[in-house]
């Protein structure tokens, strides 16, 4: 849960590795800025609701699924 105002920094400019299913809610968010969240093997689903998580930065590698919307500010996508 991501309370209102709040911010997770999901890697804290590291390199994460993710396997699974991940939800979550509140009105905060959860922030990708820097550093790497990579999939493992299994791949990663998200299931976030609309704005809850937040790509500003940093990387994306592997197999990534989502079933709402995410926000992309600023980031690139290849």
């Amino acid at each position: 849960m991501a309370a209102s105002g709040a911010a997770v920094n999901i890697t804290g400019g590291s390199t994460a590795t993710w396997d699974g299913t991940f939800t979550g809610a509140g009105s905060g968010a959860i922030i990708l800025n820097s550093g790497a969240l990579q999939s493992g093997a299994d791949g990663v689903v998200f299931n976030f609701p609309t704005g809850l998580f937040q790509w500003q930065g940093g990387t994306l590698s592997g197999t990534f699924t989502n079933t709402g919307d995410l926000v992309l500010n600023g980031a690139r996508c290849s």
